[in-house]
């Protein structure tokens, strides 16, 4: 936990300029101004005894570091000072400019793109449904039925309203079963268990945000998920793939070498979603 906090959460959360300069200042005022130093370290180190042994690894829980470290950036961008004053001009000015655009580039992706683009793939997917209904003379005019993880994560997800409007779709959520810890059962009952739900609900689409996928990339405590994921992945649940529609930052892939899950901010809206379509439906979107 505690190198987690170091090299990935506290990076994710300041930037990586500002973290290095955090600590170039932290060395400075080691050796130029102890009493400082010693105040910065009397409001940081208790928290970071306890948040670095948590075994929740959330970045928006590392805030409280970030008004210290940028103290100690200062004094880091003023210890380049002593070396040469242009120096330290242009250091600043680096972290300022990065800093700036990394900030505009999250802040551009607030704007919820890939919930609308999903929004708009499953609007195709439902009409396409129910042509093929009435081509076939159904009675009833049949809605899409969409496959979503669970309760839970739909209460933070902003794509909700897209899931479910009444009239021409519904959700249903990832089999029971799949949320139950402990070991993995036998891949072929699994695949069997999973074909199963699929045909009982009649699940047309599935719909992966990424907080849900990460969580199967990070090797969660839940295997029963991988191994659905595996199968929904590997297309041998009847499903492929047609969209991932998701937003990007400034130098992402810095941040999220050591965590997938860096790409998401589930608080704030920001998500990707990844499509899985049956195969009769798959015209309706170009396939």
């Amino acid at each position: 936990p505690y190198l987690y906090l170091l090299f990935v959460g506290l990076p994710f959360v300041l930037g990586w300029p500002v973290y290095l300069a955090g600590l170039l200042g932290i060395a400075v005022l080691a050796a130029r101004d102890r009493p400082t130093l010693t105040l910065i370290a009397a409001a940081i180190l208790p928290f970071f005894l306890l948040q670095g042994a948590a075994e929740t690894a959330t970045p928006r829980y590392y805030l409280p570091f970030a008004p210290y470290l940028a103290i100690a950036a200062g004094a880091g961008v003023g210890g380049a000072r002593l070396l040469s004053p242009r120096l330290a001009v242009a250091f600043g000015a680096a972290i300022l400019c990065y800093t700036t655009a990394l900030t505009v580039s999250q802040v551009q992706r607030i704007g919820g793109a890939p919930q609308t683009a999903v929004g708009e793939t499953l609007a195709n997917l439902s009409h396409a449904k129910q042509h093929l209904g009435i081509s076939l003379r159904s009675r009833k005019q049949p809605k899409l039925v969409i496959g979503y993880p669970n309760w839970a994560y739909l209460q933070y997800d902003s794509i909700r309203p897209y899931l479910r409007n009444g009239r021409d779709r519904e959700h249903r959520f990832f089999p029971r079963q799949l949320r139950n810890p402990g070991e993995a059962i036998n891949p072929r009952e699994a695949l069997r268990e999973d074909r199963a739900w699929v045909r009982a609900n009649g699940i047309d689409v599935v719909v992966v945000p990424s907080r849900w996928e990460n969580l199967q990339l990070r090797h969660s405590f839940m295997p029963r998920e991988e191994q659905f994921f595996d199968a929904l992945v590997g297309e041998r649940l009847g499903f492929r793939q047609v969209t991932h529609d998701e937003t990007t930052y400034f130098t992402q892939s810095w941040y999220e070498w050591a965590d997938p899950a860096l790409d998401t901010i589930w608080t704030a809206g920001i998500s990707g979603y990844k499509l899985f379509v049956r195969d009769d439906l798959l015209p309706a979107v170009g396939r």
